[in-house]
């Protein structure tokens, strides 16, 4: 039991407890004679988990732990990430993904009987549902239905119409404390506040007639279409098309010496994992899943919606970049509640790569950067590949050189990550980007 890391989020599973040993997730059942044992060996989970709803999952051998009649031994994801860290695509394709599964469910005499959307994991670019104790024989009706309008199709509603950080503050309700009525209210209010002309108002109108019945639609089959035809309304975002000369039509079409010399030095090293921080649209992930022999698994992550947003739509078109999970997460202020383990755990690896970002965080967004530095020691096991910026916030080109503190040197930045981190090597790369790699002490 002391080896174990129990999930917070299956505290109230009266079967029993999910728990990570090993980096490998399992399920300890309390009673020899639940219904889980019994749902694990019949047709329909053979069939829903051959259809990839389902991870792989199987009974452990030899089961010596007195806590748990028996143990499930579970497919384990690279990197679980969390509803509220999904972008746009994400999140619409995990609702989809719910009510197929819905509908599968029905098909085999079961239903699903939880309704958020924290029992869905991205295996990379693929959606599973997770908590296989959900799956229940069917009484005829679809009793998690309320609870996905509530925390997921409302929100997703709100979120196309472009109000993202409302529709967010809805998804992180990972308590349902707003109930589906209030949260209904919150979309009206929304839609009505833009109908105060007579375009509005006949978009309000438009919006009524098409849109609202959803809230109360129990057919999943209409759900689902009413769902695809959903499209996000395009609100601006700073770094959404930072790579866009990068990648075009599903391919990299070019690289830079810098992206190359970052990527040789990641494949010199003894790495296993590696978390991109602040990747934009991800060229530098996939740079690494394209060349890396030794890498096995990365997580992408960006604060930016739009730019992971196009990054998850690029990987879903092209699976054999299967080993990418991505993110939207803040690195210096995640989000979360006190039942989600923290992003340093879920997202540590061997190896950490931060470019052009310290100088973001110490410049711009006023950032210790002792602060920064602690920060990036919690997410890495081995190493820290990192830029420093010398010329700070310059924008390159014939931009003129903006006027840097008199502390920002590069010793002063090195003192920093001393306390935690040996250096390994220094190479210049461009005018304003010097490298530096890094050595967890």
């Amino acid at each position: 039991m002391m080896e174990y890391k129990f999930s917070n989020l299956s505290l109230c599973d009266e079967e029993g407890m999910v728990f990570k040993k090993d980096d490998k997730f399992f399920r300890g059942i309390f009673n020899s004679q639940a219904s889980i044992l019994k749902f694990i060996q019949s047709t329909s989970f053979i069939n829903l988990q051959a259809k990839g709803f389902l991870p792989e999952t199987f009974l452990v051998e030899n089961n010596n732990d007195q806590t748990f009649a028996s143990i499930l031994e579970h497919e384990s994801a690279n990197f679980v990430t969390y509803p509220h860290e999904w972008s746009f695509d994400m999140f619409k394709d995990a609702c989809l993904f719910f009510l197929q599964l819905v509908e599968e469910s029905v098909k085999n005499g079961h239903t699903i009987k939880d309704g958020h959307l924290y029992n869905i994991v991205f295996f990379n670019s693929k959606p599973k549902f997770v908590d296989i104790g959900s799956v229940v024989p069917s009484s005829g009706d679809i009793p998690s239905l309320n609870q996905f309008k509530q925390t997921a199709l409302i929100p997703l509603m709100i979120w196309a119409k472009g109000y993202y950080l409302i529709a967010n503050s809805l998804i992180r309700d990972d308590n349902g404390r707003v109930s589906l009525e209030d949260s209904f209210s919150i979309y009206k209010g929304l839609i009505l506040a833009n109908s105060t002309n007579i375009k509005g108002i006949s978009k309000y109108l438009e919006t009524r007639k098409v849109e609202f019945p959803m809230v109360w639609e129990r057919n999943t089959g209409k759900l689902i279409h009413a769902i695809q035809s959903l499209k996000q309304e395009h609100q601006k975002s700073s770094w959404e098309n930072y790579h866009k000369e990068y990648i075009n039509q599903g391919k990299i079409i070019k690289t830079t010496p810098r992206f190359d010399t970052i990527v040789s030095i990641i494949k010199s090293l003894d790495v296993k994992s590696v978390y991109d921080v602040a990747c934009n649209e991800g060229l530098l992930s996939l740079l690494v899943s394209e060349r890396c022999e030794n890498v096995e698994k990365i997580i992408s992550s960006d604060f930016d919606e739009n730019a992971i947003n196009h990054f998850y739509l690029f990987l879903k078109e092209n699976p054999v970049f299967n080993n990418i999970t991505v993110a939207v997460s803040n690195f210096m202020t995640p989000t979360h509640s006190f039942q989600e383990d923290l992003p340093e755990e879920r997202f540590q690896c061997d190896c950490v790569v931060a470019l052009a970002l310290t100088h973001h965080l110490i410049l711009g967004q006023k950032f210790h950067i002792q602060a920064i530095a602690k920060r990036f020691a919690s997410f890495t096991k081995k190493y820290l590949i990192i830029e420093f910026m010398p010329l700070g916030l310059w924008g390159g080109g014939t931009d003129p050189y903006p006027v840097i503190p008199d502390y920002y040197t590069e010793n002063w930045y090195l003192n920093a990550f001393a306390p935690f981190f040996e250096i390994m090597d220094r190479k210049e790369l461009e005018t304003n980007r010097v490298c530096f790699v890094l050595k967890k002490k």
